[in-house]
């Protein structure tokens, strides 16, 4: 199982409900709809309450039962809200009051993102650039700054375009421009993944001078190639 902070359900597939034999008549139908992170439908075959062990301690956790493969199933809100669950990211660890649970990280906790949905769906016009507002759904500890990367579909695969750009992490809401340089009107739907977040090793302060950026990149290590150096000296003189 995956642990999914971004997911408002817990989660299991259709093969591990078979696998664990459970009755098709348990299943409960439901009028939820639910959306994957790039927007699109997920069909729910119903809701059941799945017994789940941990360390020794069985609790019954209620899932919504869908098809997919990327895994058996995901952990949502609705796990760490009935179990008043935290993660301990530092140490690798789900933790309650009832249980801990090392997790298995598919990433490195220095490389830990969160991902940015569109609030609202949105028109892009033909040969046009606009403003969107975008909800980042992760958790972060401190105040820090946090680096925007568009998904690959933003990168010009789909014809549109959105630049990196740096971002507050303590905020739950940023705004970010997306360009549609072709001559057909695009529509973005809301909830649509449209980028990742991840904190920022480092920010360099802003150089007004020569000698400052110099110390800037001295700061990682860092040296201005000989042919940027000279095009620096050319552009300050210019504003002399």
């Amino acid at each position: 199982m995956l642990v999914d902070t971004g997911s408002d359900v817990t989660l299991i597939s259709s093969e591990l409900y078979k696998d664990i034999r459970l009755r098709a008549s348990i299943l409960k139908r439901v009028s939820t709809k639910l959306t994957t992170a790039d927007g699109d439908s997920l069909e729910v075959f119903g809701m059941t309450s799945v017994p789940l062990c941990f360390g020794g301690v069985s609790i019954d956790q209620k899932c919504h039962c869908s098809k997919f493969r990327r895994s058996v199933g995901y952990f949502g809100h609705g796990f760490f809200g009935k179990n008043r669950v935290s993660i301990d990211t530092a140490e690798g660890f789900l933790m309650s009051p009832n249980f801990e649970i090392k997790l298995h990280n598919q990433v490195s906790t220095s490389r830990v993102c969160a991902r940015v949905h569109l609030t609202e769906t949105v028109h892009i016009p033909a040969n046009s650039e606009i403003f969107v507002e975008g909800e980042i759904r992760g958790h972060f500890t401190g105040n820090q700054d946090g680096c925007l990367e568009p998904l690959e579909t933003f990168k010009g695969g789909s014809h549109l375009l959105m630049p990196k750009s740096l971002v507050k992490m303590t905020e739950s809401k940023v705004v970010f421009s997306i360009l549609n340089p072709t001559h057909e009107s695009r529509i973005l739907k809301k909830n649509i993944q449209v980028a990742s977040v991840q904190p920022a090793e480092q920010v360099l302060a802003v150089a007004t001078s020569e000698s400052k950026i110099e110390q800037n990149l001295s700061v990682t290590g860092n040296k201005l190639p000989e042919h940027l150096v000279r095009s620096l000296r050319t552009v300050q003189k210019g504003y002399l």
